[in-house]
């Protein structure tokens, strides 16, 4: 009965560890037409659901100074 309940919960493990790169492939496909949004309305990347995050660095490119965001995505 041990044996039994081992060779289970080994074969379960397998089973769960084939699983995981699976789960890698699950992306959904996304594109975004931006050309249809509207330049003229200052929400409209907003209202699309985009949001910005930034980050600050001095001009020679590599020191960091600070981050900032989420704020709504201005058009």
């Amino acid at each position: 009965m041990k044996s039994q309940r081992s060779l289970f919960m080994l074969a379960l493990a397998a089973v769960l560890i084939c699983l995981i790169p699976a789960a890698g492939h699950a992306l959904v496909p996304f594109s975004q037409d931006f050309e249809g949004l509207s330049k003229q309305q200052p929400n409209s990347l907003t209202d699309d659901g985009w949001w910005v995050y930034g980050n600050v660095f001095e001009p020679d490119g590599v020191t960091y100074i600070r981050g900032y965001g989420p704020e709504p995505a201005p058009n």
